[in-house]
């Protein structure tokens, strides 16, 4: 979610997403494991696995598949309808 600095004072801090958490959103999104999450992020699955657990704490998800949904209906992540890395036949 980009915020100008005029919309920046009217959304809670919860709901605002570091560059950081976007790139992870957007790997989750593909389907993609944790361990293939951490190799395309150049982290850790241990660091994917705990930031995914923050994100779920801050928005009070029990899962991750709930915590897509809330941040899918909150505006703060779009699905498509392939995967970013799908190719034509």
């Amino acid at each position: 979610m980009k915020l100008n600095t005029d919309e920046a004072d009217d959304v809670p801090f919860a709901f605002v997403l570091s560059e950081e958490e976007h790139r992870l959103l957007a790997e989750l999104l593909t389907g993609r494991s944790d361990q293939r999450v951490a190799f395309h992020l150049d982290t850790s699955d241990r660091t994917v696995r705990r930031r995914v657990s923050d994100l779920m704490r801050r928005f009070g998800a029990p899962n991750r598949f709930t915590l897509g949904v809330m941040l899918g209906q909150l505006g703060l992540v779009r699905i498509g309808r392939h995967r970013p890395d799908s190719r034509a036949a």
